[in-house]
């Protein structure tokens, strides 16, 4: 039987040197605590560039930031992320377009293309600028709308913003992608007489049905057409429907009688000094409010959006018409988050008497 050795005895882990080094230690860190002039002039003694970069640094930064400082603030509209829930600046909205909300006698009419407008293609962040652009109407027509869900958060966020909005919408209509128009109203200041339908042609020649409705506000009633016509290739496959305009218009007009203040609005897909509008042109007084050399589109390349009406009758407008160009006031020219955020067209804008008495 082997014997268990005895265990090892316990070493002390005290030690008089590790006391002293403590003891010194704390001394020292005391002694600089209590007497800081000696290192601070020990400093600058043996490292004066250390200083003098210090101090340079600070002065260069100084006026960095009072140069930049505009800049800086202008970086927000540049930074909008996707789950941002920022609304844009109040400090940036469309010089050239007061709130229609001041004056109970004018009314504000639009239309907007906003670029495949679903409830998928927006979060809420994007759908906020998209709402801000739209408090500045007090009806506008929409195009190139995909589904009836953006619509209803749209209205959902107008109204935490202040603003009663409702709306009717069409049937989706066009051959291939389709797409649906809509009529957003404030309903506190206009009311829908007769509710939205599709004119509907025989020959089918139109890729999209135009949709109309009839409004009322104050003193003033009036029916609105919108459409969304064919781009294709080139101008001259656009024209025909240009051209089928003037029948559609006349054909809205003879279905209600007695009304005959009939605003055609939308995105034509061609400038309004082609040939192609030359019918519509020769019925009487026939007008077109937004004129070059504005455009419509981001790129400053295009007018394709307008109003059309008969002077004669549509005595109420006042004279006032243009462009928001959102993607300047709000986008500082950055076309790409512009056209993913909102859209690659530019509202469109007129305003209108409501206290006249309307005749017709």
């Amino acid at each position: 039987m082997q014997k268990k050795k005895a265990p090892a005895p316990k070493t002390s882990s005290y030690r008089p040197e590790r006391i002293l080094f403590f003891l010194l230690l704390a001394a020292v860190v005391f002694y600089l605590y209590t007497h800081p002039e000696p290192i601070k002039k020990l400093i600058h003694k043996k490292s004066p560039a250390v200083n003098a970069f210090a101090q340079q640094t600070l002065h260069k930064t100084q006026n960095f930031t009072k140069q930049n400082l505009q800049r800086i603030k202008d970086l927000y509209p540049r930074t909008i992320q996707k789950n941002s829930k920022a609304l844009p600046a109040k400090s940036s909205p469309v010089p050239s377009l007061a709130s229609p909300s001041r004056n109970q006698n004018l009314i504000t009419i639009g239309s907007f293309n906003i670029r495949i407008f679903s409830d998928k293609s927006r979060s809420d962040a994007e759908l906020k600028f998209i709402a801000h652009i739209l408090t500045h109407y007090d009806l506008i027509a929409i195009q190139e709308l995909r589904d009836e869900m953006v619509l209803k958060r749209t209205v959902r966020l107008l109204a935490d913003m202040g603003y009663p909005f409702e709306y009717e919408i069409s049937p989706p209509v066009g051959r291939g992608v389709k797409e649906t128009y809509a009529f957003l109203y404030r309903k506190d200041k206009i009311t829908v007489k007769q509710k939205g339908a599709l004119y509907f042609e025989d020959n089918d020649l139109l890729i999209r049905e135009p949709y109309y409705a009839w409004f009322q506000s104050g003193n003033f009633d009036f029916i609105l057409i919108t459409t969304h016509l064919l781009y294709g290739e080139n101008e001259n496959q656009r024209r025909p429907e240009i051209i089928e305009l003037a029948k559609i218009y006349n054909y809205i007009r003879e279905e209600n009688p007695a009304e005959n203040d009939v605003i055609l609005l939308g995105d034509f897909n061609l400038e309004p000094t082609d040939a192609g509008w030359n019918d519509l042109k020769n019925l009487s007084t026939m007008t077109y409010l937004i004129k070059p050399p504005e455009k419509t589109t981001i790129t400053d390349t295009s007018l394709y959006d307008n109003f059309w009406f008969q002077r004669q009758y549509v005595r109420e407008y006042i004279g006032q018409s243009g462009v928001i160009r959102f993607d300047e006031n709000i986008f500082r020219n950055d076309d790409h988050k512009a056209k993913l955020v909102v859209s690659d067209h530019r509202p469109i804008w007129a305003r209108f008497s409501v206290s006249l008495v309307d005749d017709d």
